[in-house]
């Protein structure tokens, strides 16, 4: 969108852009990292990015965002970090102090917590009697579920200088459900093909996309956009 003043000499658009139209105002390198305005609370010029109620920016610089995730696990300004033993309870008790900084803590906006759960996985869990019954290991039927589903590596195409690995699995339409999975066949010692249905339970139960740990133990996150050195000077914004 452009204003008729877009043109007109830098002297003459200043006062326009921080009275009338400060949204037309160029963002500082400071307002961008911090947050819209400068550490110090001197600049009180509002963008337009920052409208969003309860949103706050994670624009740190790279080397420096780089340097203190090194050090402290943390990508944001402020973080805190829950440890426990279960995952489940870690992504709640994240959510709910995610919940008390941002509605308790004078000066936190946009305090989020990590995603510690909510990740779906396939469990085929195998059916070691049923298994015995028809001369298979556990091994035998595994090797049929990381070869046939999982894909596994047979060779290697050797082109001049390039090398490029040759997996081999089923095709996708045979592996692409828990439906066709169940129809995978498994060679027995005899020579006879038995479904994979009928050697194994298939599930699908909810987990952790991933696990982050620390000291041992598992960890989650709560992030936060806001530091508390010119975080109280923000405008508090509640839903």
């Amino acid at each position: 969108m452009s204003y008729f003043f877009d043109r007109w000499p830098s002297v003459l658009r200043w006062p326009l852009e921080h009275t009338f139209w400060p949204g037309r105002r160029k963002i500082t390198m400071d307002e961008l990292v911090n947050g819209g305005r400068t550490p110090t609370g001197a600049t009180r010029a509002w963008t337009r990015w920052c409208a969003s109620r309860g949103l706050g920016n994670l624009w740190p610089m790279p080397i420096d965002n780089r340097l203190k995730m090194l050090a402290t696990g943390v990508k944001s300004p402020v973080g805190l970090k829950i440890q426990g033993p279960d995952v489940p309870t870690l992504a709640r008790l994240a959510t709910e102090a995610a919940a008390i900084l941002n509605e308790s803590v004078s000066g936190t906006i946009g305090a989020y917590p990590e995603r510690a759960f909510g990740g779906y996985y396939l469990d085929i869990n195998i059916r070691r009697p049923i298994a015995a019954r028809f001369g298979l290991t556990t091994g035998d039927v595994q090797d049929v579920i990381s070869t046939a589903i999982g894909g596994m590596k047979v060779s290697t195409a050797v082109e001049g200088l390039e090398r490029y690995p040759i997996d081999l699995r089923y095709a996708r339409d045979l592996r692409d459900d828990p439906a066709s999975l169940k129809q995978v066949l498994v060679p027995t010692p005899s020579g006879a093909q038995i479904p994979l249905g009928e050697l194994a339970d298939m599930q699908i139960n909810p987990g952790p996309p991933m696990i982050r740990s620390e000291g041992g133990q598992p960890e989650t996150l709560v992030l936060s956009c806001r530091t508390a050195t010119w975080a109280a000077t923000w405008p508090r914004r509640r839903r």
